[in-house]
């Protein structure tokens, strides 16, 4: 029963966080090598799945005990295992301690000029608990720590960014942006009631123009970076559907729609 609630307080069981934060890294790979599977270190992939997986675990649990009282009074967040103290603050740091464990060990296998830029992610990660408390645009941080490993997997490949793995980060952070406004809006009324900062309730009253703008201010990013016509159609194409199937405030809608956000990432290695 234990492991049950250690997989559950590090997201195990919902695994498309780890997907999310896995298709930066895969992203930035292809563009350093400007052709999928063209040549490489390919043991890098491995290395970043199971970095994604750690800091995304890691991340989840440090949320976790940071808002553990605030989780206690929102409707889809109280059952978590530590809001409902299933298991103690104790055990949740024995959660972390492992987790770090393995990030510590995918540091270590990355170049210096990596390591930089995966200190910085996490960072980003450790401070975003924070920001929904004081920001009304915490995911702005958070599409900057999902994105970080644009950086990360090109750096491990090519140690000098240039304005195109520049642009393609800043489309990430957008995507991000929308998909995680898109989530933030099955918690609207409990974080209105509570006083939690997030897009969806600062863009509560015109959900969809915001997130459109997201999408849009992305598209030309991408265009920048050098993508494709055939990604830039499919970013179209896919973004239009995200918003056109999109209901903001059924739950259920928002959820789908995150999800949808997982497979529809392939669209930024169509270069």
């Amino acid at each position: 029963m234990l492991l049950r609630y250690y997989i559950e307080i590090a997201r195990l069981n919902r695994p498309i966080g780890t997907v999310l934060l896995f298709w930066p890294c895969v992203w930035g790979w292809a563009l350093a090598q400007e052709k999928i599977l063209l040549y490489g270190s390919y043991q890098y992939l491995l290395y970043f799945l199971l970095g994604s997986i750690a800091l995304r675990s890691c991340g989840c649990i440090i949320n976790d005990i940071i808002d553990r009282s605030i989780d206690r009074k929102i409707l889809r967040t109280r059952n978590r295992p530590l809001a409902a103290n299933l298991i103690s603050i104790e055990q949740a740091y024995i959660a972390l301690v492992f987790f770090l464990g393995v990030g510590i060990f995918v540091f270590f296998q990355l170049p210096a000029i990596s390591k930089f830029w995966a200190v910085i992610g996490s960072i980003l990660m450790l401070i975003y608990p924070y920001c929904k408390r004081y920001f009304h645009y915490p995911q702005v941080v958070l599409g900057l720590a999902f994105n970080i490993g644009i950086l990360v997997a090109y750096t491990c490949l090519e140690p000098f960014l240039t304005p195109k793995i520049l642009f393609l980060f800043c489309s990430g952070v957008c995507w991000t942006v929308a998909y995680d406004t898109i989530y933030a809006f099955q918690d609207l009324n409990d974080d209105i009631k509570h006083h939690i900062f997030s897009t969806a309730v600062r863009w509560r009253d015109h959900p969809k123009k915001f997130v459109a703008c997201t999408y849009f201010i992305g598209f030309i990013f991408l265009n920048m970076s050098g993508g494709s016509p055939f990604a830039l159609t499919s970013y179209g194409i896919a973004s239009s559907c995200i918003l056109l199937f999109w209901k903001p405030h059924c739950i259920q809608s928002c959820e789908r729609c995150f999800k949808a956000h997982g497979w529809l990432s392939f669209i930024f290695i169509l270069r």
